[in-house]
């Protein structure tokens, strides 16, 4: 009884998000773009569809909650090669606190060199532009749900104007029984605060409704998950992504695929897709991920995670 109630709460939260638009605004009115960046290259190549199943550090990002599934200090590091010669890194540790874990994380994003006209058109030079976020997470049981919050310090620069901002996350993550099978899930509420202000305007961060089931089938060789997405400044998307698990001896290997709607009004069916690939040993994890964009060609990202 206690379980259908819960489910039937977040059913009527859900529904007063959607019925009264509070997330309704128009694509392009939302200032630090770069937080819809994802981060984990694991998390990522499953098709982002990553708020039940986050249970790395990289979960200070996805939904803070799953930071507590972490019972000793872990660091992950990424780099992405994104689109022309724009880049984007993130650095992320946590450490058992207080009866919880805490994280911090460091996400770094470099437009590279951008040249520079006049108004007669004529190049003048180059200019640069850069975003960046500092985020500090906790996460802790209460009863049978892990509870996450975390705040992050935004600073974005372009040539000689800068802006400030912060925000905040939350999110819960729990499990249940179903059919005899376990079933986990993830409700993230992310980007609210307040927004970069460049030119004396005020623009609000990218919020987002995040929700997501997963589970793991085939004595745990194969773990699926699927997302829905309620974005501030877009429409509605879902996310899906499946791992492949196989054990060779003390190396673990994993095959992934992932699946987000969100491109294919965007761009196309293809630059929905994405894959990759997973090596473990012992308490190193290197993690690979591809995802198509469309005439931009590929994007790669690369995660380094270790656990202490």
């Amino acid at each position: 009884m206690m379980k259908m109630k819960k489910i039937i709460a977040v059913v009527i939260i859900l529904n007063i998000f959607i019925s009264q638009k509070i997330f309704a605004k128009d694509p392009g009115t939302t200032s630090a773009q770069f937080l819809k960046l994802g981060v984990g290259a694991r998390a990522i190549s499953m098709g982002k569809a990553y708020a039940s199943l986050a249970n790395d550090v990289n979960s200070i990002y996805w939904n803070p909650a799953g930071i507590k599934t972490l019972y000793t200090a872990q660091i992950s590091a990424m780099h992405a090669i994104w689109i022309e010669n724009i880049y984007y890194s993130n650095i992320a540790f946590s450490k058992s606190i207080f009866s919880g874990q805490a994280a911090m994380g460091i996400k770094y994003l470099s437009s590279g060199k951008i040249k520079s006209y006049d108004n007669n058109g004529t190049e003048v030079g180059n200019y640069s532009a850069y975003d960046l976020a500092v985020t500090l997470g906790y996460a802790r049981d209460i009863k049978t749900l892990s509870t996450g919050l975390s705040i992050k310090l935004l600073n974005s620069k372009i040539d000689d104007e800068m802006a400030l901002g912060w925000g905040i996350d939350a999110g819960i993550q729990g499990g249940y029984h179903l059919f005899q099978k376990r079933i986990r899930y993830g409700i993230a509420l992310k980007n609210l605060g307040i927004g970069l202000k460049f030119n004396k305007i005020r623009d609000p961060l990218p919020a987002v409704l995040c929700t997501g089931l997963s589970s793991a089938f085939l004595n745990n060789t194969i773990l699926a998950s699927f997302d829905i997405n309620i974005p501030f400044d877009n429409s509605l998307y879902s996310a899906f992504g499946i791992e492949y698990k196989k054990d060779i001896g003390q190396i673990s290997l994993k095959l992934r695929g992932g699946f987000n709607t969100k491109n294919l009004s965007d761009l196309d069916f293809v630059s929905s897709l994405s894959a990759g690939l997973g090596i473990s040993y012992d308490s190193w994890n290197i993690d690979y991920a591809w995802v198509p964009l469309w005439e931009f060609n590929s994007t790669h990202r690369l995660s380094v995670t270790r656990n202490f």
